[in-house]
Formats: structure tokens, C-alpha cells, sequence
């Protein structure tokens, strides 16, 4: 049995996510699943796991997984193993877009308009719920992008959540997108699962979209952790008595970013048109432009530009800092930096 598989067996056996992620250190983990008293595990049969994950064509990616995507890695708590159907690439840009499940018909026709402006250049994660996420899902799969739904229930098909959208959710494997869930199969969609999965989808994500959503929500939840994860969160602006609006002005309020059009979240993404970019970084010198080339990869590390690049730390230290005085290099939390 692979590292990955015993995770899942741990998971089963109801290891939290704190325990889970000392576990997944582990370089034994097949004594430590030895080790574990028999109580604990008594009722799971490893064959019978190994036949549901096969049967339901789900895929086990740990954290220390070359696929697994980098930003997740630097939220608080990452998921340790994640569940996945379908095709997760690890380094495509993507945007969260959420809001409401009792979306206005303002609310899906902005949130329809924004996305289909947004997918041939960003992956859209959304949580699969009712309402504005559906309509996520669908403006991107309609404008032929790929779309990533993040559950807070099992991802096989009995135990998917909404059940509504089930054939929505085949969908989305079917046209290159996935679904994913850090719950096993067979986890029902538990209401306290949905803020802790929330924290997946903006972990997952370059910023936040809220296109509709009241105060009290899932998507304010989302957003907040957003901003928790030094992510950008953007707000679309909507009628100023109307309750599903309240949470975008709000948080426009806060200093979010007001966006009209995909054009807004592209360029403070800092997805420009390829001249544009080529404008951006003329004025670098030899040294930044070395440093925007290695981390434009992938995001990196401080400690992995210093070894990458060997150079001193208060060197790399210089360069990082005028790079994001110059607007072309961003912190994403823990001294892990991307390229704007």
C-alpha cells in the first residue's frame, strides 16, 4: 500500500487534520497504521476502501505530492490528503467565484457575464452549492473553460452535494475540470463541513469573487479567509436595499477590490496582454529579471530563492522587497512569493 492510501485508511479511522498532517511526515506509516490501537480500526476493511476508491475513480493526492496544488500548501491547516475525480492541474491559475444559494436574477446574470469573461484565462473553483456557484460552474463550462468544485461531502456519486447536481457534477469531470474534497467517500455534506471547506476554495485560488451574497454567509466566510491567506478578494457592486447585496458593498467597504468586468480581475491579477507584460518588467535589472523568471514557474519560497539563486539572505531579502515596491512580485503568506 502507497503512503497516500494509508492516509486515506487514517482519515477512516478518524485522525484529525492536526494529527494527520504529523502523520503524513511520517516516513513509516505503514508501522504507525500497526501501531494504531485496534479499536480505532476495527470496522475498515483495506480491501473493500482499496475497491470504492477504484470503483469510484478517485484519486489520492497527499501534500507532499508533486500535483498538489502550491498555493493550497500555505493556507493554515492545508488539507493533508485531498480526494480527487477528474483532472487537478496543480499550476493553473484560478479565481474563486461564490455567493448566495438564493441568488437574484441580477445575481446570476452578472456572475454568468463575469465568469464567461474570466474562463479562457482562469480555472473558476466553486463549491458546487445552489445558486451563484451552479451558475459559476455552468458560465464556465458554457464558455468552454474548466471549472473546480470543492465539496464538503464525499465526491462519489451517492454522497455528492447538492444531489441536484450530480449530472452537473459529471459534467465538469467530463470537460477537464474536477471535483475535490479533503471528506472520504461516503462523508454526507455536514453543516459545519462547509466553512471548512470554504477555506479550500480561496486557498485553491489567486483572489475571491463575490458576485451576490447577504452578510451572514458561506461566501463572506470565504472571503474573509481569503484576505486570512493575503489572497485578493473582489466584490461586484449591486442594488443598495437589496439584502443579497449587502456583502459585496460591505466589502467593498472594507477595501476590497470593486470590479465592473473581467478586465478588472485581470489586471490586478496582473494577467495582462503579453505586451503589456513585456512593458511591466523593462525597467527590471539583471538580478530582479533572474528572480521574476524563477519564481514566474511556480511560486517559491524565500529560503528556495536563496538556494536556487545562491545568493545571501539579505540579498534576497532586497530583491523581494523592491520587487513588490515595484508592483511585479507578491507575498502569498509564509515568505512564499509570486509573480503579479
Amino acid at each position: 500500500m502507497n503512503t497516500n492510501f494509508f492516509l486515506h485508511l487514517f482519515i477512516r479511522a478518524g485522525l484529525d487534520r492536526e494529527s494527520l498532517l504529523k502523520v503524513a511526515e511520517n516516513n513509516n506509516l505503514e508501522k504507525t497504521w500497526k501501531e494504531l490501537p485496534s479499536d480505532k480500526k476495527a470496522a475498515i476493511d483495506e480491501g473493500t476502501e482499496a475497491k470504492l476508491l477504484e470503483k469510484e475513480k478517485i484519486t489520492l493526492l497527499s501534500i507532499h505530492d508533486t500535483g498538489y496544488p502550491e498555493l493550497l500548501k500555505h493556507i493554515y491547516l492545508p488539507p493533508p490528503l485531498l480526494y480527487v475525480r477528474g483532472t487537478l492541474i496543480a499550476d493553473e491559475p484560478k479565481v474563486a467565484v461564490v455567493g448566495t444559494r438564493k441568488a437574484s436574477p441580477y445575481g446570476l446574470e452578472v456572475t454568468k457575464t463575469l465568469v464567461s469573461k474570466l474562463s479562457p484565462m482562469l480555472t473558476i473553483v466553486s463549491g458546487l452549492a445552489y445558486g451563484i456557484d451552479t451558475e459559476a460552474h455552468k458560465a464556465a463550462l458554457g464558455a468552454g473553460g474548466k471549472t473546480i468544485a470543492v465539496l464538503g461531502s464525499g465526491i462519489d456519486q451517492k454522497s455528492i452535494f447538492p444531489q441536484i447536481n450530480v449530472q452537473l457534477a459529471e459534467e465538469i469531470i467530463a470537460k477537464g475540470g474536477a471535483l475535490i474534497s479533503e471528506y472520504p467517500p461516503g462523508a454526507p455534506g455536514l453543516s459545519h463541513h462547509f466553512p471548512e471547506r470554504n477555506r479550500i476554495i480561496s486557498g485553491l485560488s489567486l483572489g475571491t469573487i463575490i458576485t451576490e451574497a447577504p452578510i451572514k454567509s458561506g461566501a463572506m466566510i470565504t472571503a474573509r479567509l481569503a484576505l486570512e491567506q493575503n489572497r485578493e478578494v473582489f466584490a461586484m457592486p449591486g442594488p443598495v436595499f437589496n439584502p443579497r447585496s449587502e456583502g459585496p458593498l460591505r466589502l467593498i467597504q472594507q477595501g476590497a477590490h470593486l470590479i465592473l468586468s473581467g478586465e478588472d480581475v485581470f489586471e490586478i491579477l496582473g494577467l495582462a496582454k503579453p505586451e503589456m507584460e513585456v512593458k511591466k518588467f523593462a525597467n527590471l535589472n539583471a538580478n530582479e529579471l533572474k528572480l521574476i523568471s524563477l519564481v514566474k514557474e511556480s511560486p517559491k519560497k524565500l529560503d528556495e530563492i536563496i538556494q536556487i539563486l545562491n545568493i545571501p539572505t539579505h540579498e534576497a531579502l532586497t530583491l523581494v522587497t523592491m520587487l513588490e515596491i515595484k508592483g511585479v512580485l507578491k507575498d502569498i503568506g509564509q515568505k512564499t512569493y509570486r509573480v503579479l
